[in-house]
């Protein structure tokens, strides 16, 4: 598995340096990157129903998985950016995970009839980035 940070504008190096942040907060943390961005999945999940009370598809452990999530996106990006302008990054940023063909495998089986699973529709996905773009501004969802 590896991660991609992705900084419009950004060096190799300043990008380098905010994938060795994320990976010293999983650490801390004591998460790996793969539980903590089934966490940030879930809440996706969740929050594209609607954020339902009790929802058992978003436990206290995905809250806490998301939440790890987070913090290594906004310590990369702090550190990706720490020389900008006070402005901060472009809106396109984005941290992912990137699984190989056998890493997917063994997460969802080899089920590839499905591959679409994964996706949201266009109305969840404007819920999930309106959610991104209110927790950018204020921290909070």
């Amino acid at each position: 598995m590896q991660l991609r940070l992705t900084v419009p504008g950004a060096t190799e190096e300043e990008v380098q340096r905010g994938l060795e942040a994320a990976v010293a907060v999983f650490a801390k943390e004591g998460v790996d990157p793969l539980t903590a961005s089934g966490g940030f999945f879930a809440l996706e999940g969740w929050g594209a129903a609607g954020f339902p009370e009790n929802s058992p598809e978003f436990t206290d452990e995905d809250r806490k998985a998301a939440d790890v999530w987070m913090k290594a996106i906004e310590a990369a990006v702090a550190a990706c950016c720490a020389s900008w302008p006070p402005y901060g990054p472009a809106p396109e940023t984005t941290m992912d995970l990137l699984l190989t063909d056998e890493e997917k495998a063994q997460l969802y089986g080899d089920d590839d009839e499905d591959e679409d699973d994964l996706q949201f529709s266009p109305e969840q996905q404007a819920e999930f980035e309106a959610w991104q773009e209110r927790w950018r501004k204020t921290g909070k969802a």
